[in-house]
């Protein structure tokens, strides 16, 4: 009680056997990684974690990274949490040279090395959801998961057009002025804090910060304009007992999910954006 994360992670590493550490220390990425998912919900499908998939799974997945020069070589550790499985697969990414100082020869020297990269893939069962934290910005990297994670545990072939980018995030009740910011007996109120937008196709963009921009009408922003929105950040004040409230800043950008802290007060306000017809899943 009352001890450090760091000092419990040193204890545990020190005096129980590996497993109980790589557990825990899955545990921590599984919740840090959380953080920020995309969605990407498939259609009738079956899926077969049995132990001859991840074996496949993880043959494709190397083949993938080797053609694109990211080495050959990934390690990966499947947990499952209630209905959801979980991979956390650890890969190399390209070599990277630096130029460091060599003690014992008294002089500059150059390394290369290949760092190492997470990517976490949570499917939900019982939604056919699968939901991916990746360390590349590449969409042939994102589509590559999709397929080859598809092909391996879901037995598809083809991955639709909607699969990879069809939304399970919504902005048009923020738009629209149909949000409440009221709150609700968890929630003592929310408040719109940024907009981003797109104006006449894209031609031009504008960013609005505020300490509240609920009732937002003008610049074209409101339910009557014709402004694309691209991301907003929601301020919930979370009500709790005998203490002040908790401010928690949420970021919303489709077509991921929304950007909630892993906080006790997640599951309050995913519910609160389920209910407002913000979070589709």
């Amino acid at each position: 009680e009352n001890e450090k994360p760091e000092t419990t992670a040193m204890r545990v590493f020190l005096h129980d056997d590996e497993e109980a550490y790589l557990l825990a220390f899955d545990a921590y990425l599984y919740y840090i990684l959380a953080e920020k998912l995309t969605h990407h919900k498939f259609q009738n499908t079956t899926p077969d974690f049995s132990d001859g998939k991840l074996p496949q799974f993880k043959a494709a997945i190397e083949q993938h990274f080797k053609d694109c020069g990211k080495s050959g070589h990934c390690s990966i550790r499947q947990r499952k949490d209630g209905n959801k499985h979980i991979l956390l697969i650890a890969r190399g990414d390209f070599m990277r040279t630096h130029l460091v100082f060599d003690d014992q020869q008294g002089k500059p020297d150059i390394r290369s090395f290949r760092p190492a990269k997470e990517d976490m893939l949570v499917f939900d069962v019982d939604k056919n959801i699968l939901s991916m934290s990746l360390s590349t910005r590449s969409d042939d990297d994102k589509k590559k998961y999709l397929e080859v994670f598809g092909g391996a545990f879901l037995s598809v072939s083809e991955i639709n057009d909607s699969v990879l980018s069809d939304s399970l995030i919504d902005l048009d009740p923020i738009k629209n002025g149909t949000f409440n910011y009221g709150g609700n007996e968890h929630i003592a109120s929310v408040k719109l804090t940024e907009v981003n937008a797109k104006l006449h196709g894209g031609f031009l963009r504008m960013s609005l910060k505020s300490n509240d921009l609920s009732s937002l009408q003008g610049f074209g922003l409101g339910a009557n304009g014709n402004a694309e929105y691209i991301a907003v950040k929601l301020k919930f004040s979370i009500k709790r007992e005998g203490k002040r409230n908790r401010t928690i800043i949420v970021e919303i950008r489709p077509p991921e999910n929304s950007k909630i802290p892993q906080k006790r007060e997640k599951q309050i306000i995913e519910d609160y954006l389920r209910e407002q017809g913000v979070l589709l899943v």
